[in-house]
C-alpha cells in the first residue's frame, strides 16, 4: 500500500504499557501508521490538530476523561477523525457518527478489521452482501443488537436484560446467522443502518 494511503492513527491512553502493546500490534500492518502516542490526556486535541489522523484510539478505562464532550469537540473541528473508544464500565459509552465503541473482549485482529472496514462510509453490507429487506429480527434480537452497538459485552448484556450469559450468546448466534455476520466487530461498524428497515417479528 502506498504511504499517502495509510491508515493513519493516534493513540491515546494514561497507560504506556497499553500504548507500547497496542503499539506493537499495529505496527505489525503495514497498511496502518501510528502518527501519535498520548499517554497525558490532555494533549489529545492538539496533537489532532497537528497530525491530522484518519483514526483516535481513546483507551477511556483508566481515565476520568470526558469521551462524550471530546468526542462532540473533535467532531466540530476535525469531523473526518473517528473516535474508537475503547470504555470499561456499563454506562460510559454512547453513540454518535463519529463514534465506535469497542470493550476488553475486543481482540488486536477484530481492532485491525475494524480500522480497515471504516475508512471513507465502507460499510460491512458492502463486504458481506447482506440483504437487509430479508432480514428477520426478533424484538429481543433488536434489543440484544443494540446493545451489541454500544459495545457491550455478553455479561453486561445479560446484566441489563436480565437474562442468563448463555441467553444472550444465543441470541448473538441467531443474529450472526439472520443477518449474514461472522465477527462481533461487524454488528459493531453495521450499526444502525440495518435497525430502522429490519423486519420485526413477534
Amino acid at each position: 500500500m502506498s504511504l499517502d494511503k495509510r491508515f493513519r492513527i493516534v493513540i491515546a491512553s494514561s497507560s504506556r504499557l497499553f500504548l507500547e502493546g497496542v503499539s506493537k500490534i499495529l505496527k505489525s500492518q503495514e497498511e496502518i501508521q501510528i502518527v501519535g502516542a498520548i499517554s497525558n490526556l490532555d494533549e489529545i486535541e492538539d496533537c489532532l490538530n497537528e497530525a491530522k489522523p484518519e483514526f483516535l484510539l481513546l483507551d477511556n478505562r483508566t481515565s476520568n476523561l470526558d469521551a462524550r464532550n471530546l468526542s462532540n469537540s473533535i467532531k466540530n473541528t476535525n469531523p473526518e477523525i473517528k473516535v474508537i473508544l475503547l470504555r470499561y464500565h456499563p454506562g460510559d459509552e454512547f453513540k454518535s457518527t463519529n463514534i465506535i465503541n469497542i470493550n476488553k473482549e475486543t481482540n488486536s485482529a477484530e481492532l485491525i478489521e475494524i480500522i480497515k472496514t471504516s475508512r471513507n462510509g465502507t460499510t460491512v453490507k458492502k463486504l458481506t452482501g447482506i440483504n437487509r429487506a430479508k432480514s428477520k429480527v426478533t424484538k429481543r434480537e433488536v434489543r440484544v443488537l443494540e446493545l451489541l452497538e454500544r459495545g457491550l459485552s455478553n455479561r453486561e448484556i445479560a446484566d441489563i436484560l436480565q437474562i442468563r450469559e448463555k441467553t444472550v450468546k444465543a441470541h448473538v448466534t441467531s443474529i450472526f446467522t439472520k443477518l449474514g455476520f461472522q465477527r462481533r466487530y461487524q454488528l459493531i461498524l453495521y450499526g444502525n443502518q440495518l435497525r430502522p428497515k429490519a423486519k420485526l417479528k413477534a
